[in-house]
């Protein structure tokens, strides 16, 4: 079983990390279309974004709901 240590909500667009960071996502801020792709597409594409950007660990995953 894999435990997220963040999750998307697809239908706020807010990232919320298990560390209570809370960033409200737009399609401008991270560079690509957050409502036109897949679930498991965008979690891989906000994880890099996301790491990138110091919001979450290397080692932590990210789940789209």
């Amino acid at each position: 079983m894999i435990t997220f240590a963040a999750i998307f909500y697809s239908d706020l667009n807010m990232l919320v990390t298990a560390s209570e960071k809370c960033v409200a996502i737009t399609s401008d801020k991270v560079g690509f279309d957050v409502n036109c792709v897949d679930q498991g597409e965008l979690a891989e594409r906000l994880s890099v974004w996301a790491k990138s950007h110091n919001i979450m660990s290397p080692e932590e995953t990210l789940g789209v709901i």
